[in-house]
C-alpha cells in the first residue's frame, strides 16, 4: 500500500516539477514587486499544497496547534489562529500560504546558504521548515548534513522526522520521502 502511494506521489511530483512552457517575454514595470512565487522554489508551493491540504475552517493539527488554510498558524497581522476564528476563503488561504512559504524559504536559505545553489534541495528543506519550524531545523543533524553537502546523509535524517504524538504518521512518512527525492542528485 505504501509503495503504491509512494509511486503515485513520485509521479505527481515529477509532473509538478516539469519546467513550465516557455512564455513570451513581458516587459516589467519598474515599480512592480516580485511575486512570492518568484522568490520561493517552484516545487515548494506544490509540496505544501499536497501535504498540508486546504482547510478553510480552523482545526488542530496533529501537534495540537490551531491551524487554518494550508497549515498556517498565524495571520498576516501576526495574530495566532484560534479555533473560534471564522472560516477564510480559498484566495486568503492561498495568500497566507505564499507568505508563509516565502518566510520559510528565506529562513532555510539563511540557515543553510548551500540551498541557494539548487532549487529542488531548497524546496525540500524549506518544506521541512514549513512543516516543523526553523528552530527544529537549526539545531538538527539534518542541517549539519545539508551544510556539509552530505545529501545521502540528509535523506537519512529526513526519514527520522516522521513522528507525531508518539506515533509514526503516514502523511509525514510520505512527506519526508517526497522531500528526500528532491535532495537526490
Amino acid at each position: 500500500m505504501i509503495q503504491k502511494l509512494l509511486r503515485a506521489l513520485i509521479a505527481w511530483l515529477d509532473k509538478q516539477l516539469q519546467p513550465p512552457a516557455p512564455q513570451p517575454p513581458v516587459e516589467a514595470e519598474s515599480d512592480a514587486s516580485p511575486s512570492p512565487e518568484a522568490t520561493t522554489p517552484s516545487a515548494l508551493h506544490a509540496l505544501i499544497r499536497r501535504f498540508e491540504g486546504l482547510r478553510l475552517k480552523p482545526y488542530l493539527c496533529p501537534a495540537g496547534v490551531p491551524t487554518i488554510g494550508y497549515g498556517s498558524t498565524a495571520y498576516g497581522d501576526g495574530h495566532k489562529v484560534k479555533l473560534t476564528d471564522k472560516p477564510i476563503s480559498e484566495p486568503v488561504a492561498e495568500a497566507m500560504m505564499q507568505r508563509d512559504a516565502e518566510v520559510f524559504s528565506k529562513a532555510a536559505a539563511a540557515l543553510s546558504p548551500v540551498l541557494r545553489l539548487d532549487e529542488n534541495k531548497h524546496a525540500a528543506i524549506a518544506d521541512f521548515c514549513y512543516n516543523l519550524g526553523t528552530t527544529r531545523y537549526k539545531a538538527s543533524t539534518l542541517r549539519r548534513r545539508v551544510d556539509a553537502n552530505d545529501w545521502p546523509g540528509a535523506q537519512e535524517e529526513l526519514a527520522k522526522w516522521i513522528w507525531g504524538g508518539g506515533k509514526k504518521l503516514p502523511g509525514l512518512i510520505l512527506r519526508r520521502k517526497a522531500e528526500a527525492l528532491l535532495l537526490s542528485d
